[in-house]
């Protein structure tokens, strides 16, 4: 009798099924490298506009930074071209906002002394049609339901804090 080098049908249908799994599994790699892409050039983005607006700050008098407290800023592209990016105090149209950061100035006092203050900066931002941060709404104040950690405050991946002293 003579063996057959031929392979059946059977053994080229399972060959097919683990390359066609191995394939499923790479291309869907594939697509979530691009939305991780997406998410870390706009933390990237939204990072650099925070830290410009925390270059502001620490230029201003120690005596008027409780101005700044609780004042909103918004992260947009400048037209409908999506090309150039502007910070701006008043709110943009929908479809061009990126991001809505806050600001917050807490006075610490020491020894009965007010001499430091904390700045926080934390922004909430829309990547693919996903919102990262708690601000769900990009409203910069926190609603029910937005404090995931149960903080009772804004919190995001993109956040700055500082102390200035007088």
């Amino acid at each position: 009798m003579k063996l057959s080098k031929s392979m059946s049908l059977i053994e080229v249908m399972v060959a097919g099924a683990i390359l066609a799994f191995c394939l499923v599994g790479v291309l869907g790699a594939y697509a979530s490298l691009f939305i991780l892409a997406d998410v870390a050039r706009d933390t990237s983005l939204v990072s650099n506009a925070v830290q410009f607006e925390m270059e502001q700050l620490k230029k201003e008098s120690f005596d008027t930074l409780d101005g700044y407290n609780n004042r909103l800023f918004y992260v947009a592209y400048t037209s409908s071209d999506y090309t150039n990016v502007s910070i701006t105090t008043t709110a943009p149209e929908a479809s061009l906002l990126i991001a809505v950061g806050k600001i917050t100035v807490q006075t610490i006092t020491t020894y009965t002394k007010s001499n430091i203050k904390e700045i926080r900066i934390v922004a909430s931002f829309k990547s693919k049609n996903r919102v990262v941060g708690e601000d769900a709404n990009l409203n910069g104040d926190l609603d029910s339901g937005e404090d995931s950690n149960g903080n009772s405050r804004l919190d995001s991946p993109v956040e700055l804090v500082t102390l200035v002293i007088r």
